[in-house]
């Protein structure tokens, strides 16, 4: 598994597109940032969308988020379960919640 490496300016250049975005256009809810926050705390019973994973069975992908919310609770198990995916089942999750949230 490839770890992406994101430097604190890589991470402003994204934060800073994302607002530049909302307060140029006024879209409000096509914002990823919004949509990763509200979807962080407001997600559907997991069985829903946890098939959209690949590279191992649904019970895999159960197990590692069941994991990191008895860790992290309902706080933080959304970030704790995204870096716990590889770099394309991440990119399925983004979108994902683009398209259904």
């Amino acid at each position: 598994m490839k770890k992406i490496m994101l430097t604190e300016t890589d991470l402003h250049n994204i934060i800073k597109e994302s607002v530049e975005k909302v307060l140029n256009e006024g879209q409000y809810d096509d914002n990823p940032i919004k949509k990763w926050v509200y979807w962080g705390f407001n997600y559907h019973d997991p069985n829903e969308w946890m098939g959209i994973f690949e590279g191992a069975p649904m019970e895999h992908f159960m197990k590692k988020f069941d994991a990191c919310y008895s860790k992290y609770g309902p706080s933080g198990v959304m970030n704790a379960f995204f870096v716990e995916l590889d770099a394309n089942n991440q990119q399925k999750l983004i979108n994902y919640i683009m398209n259904n949230y």
